[in-house]
């Protein structure tokens, strides 16, 4: 299968968001602290937490409409694009770690 780059792309991005998110949460208050009022997000928390939650509706919203799924098994297509992007996504961190 054929996948467009900027899909492989944009997926990778989308999965780099999602372990930002949860590397965050686990310094973050608890949900339920939080609704039980015992706990509260800080602005620079709450800030840090919006970021990539945007970032990832934004290429959620690209990936999803992109044209070349009317052209495509749905299934096959998400399970070789998240396949593809994971290997781009751990290649990309491979990298920055490198430079570091």
């Amino acid at each position: 299968m054929d996948l467009l780059e900027h899909l492989i792309d944009a997926k990778a991005r989308f999965l780099e968001a999602e372990a930002r998110l949860t590397a965050l949460a686990a310094t973050l208050p608890r949900a339920i602290d939080i609704a039980n009022g015992e706990a509260e997000l800080s602005p620079e928390q709450r800030a840090a937490w919006d970021e990539p939650t945007k970032e990832q509706q934004h290429l959620a919203a690209e990936i999803q409409t992109d044209p070349w799924w009317a052209d495509v098994d749905q299934a096959e297509g998400r399970l070789e694009l998240t396949r593809q992007a994971r290997v781009r996504a751990e290649q990309q961190f491979a990298d920055r770690e490198k430079v570091k």
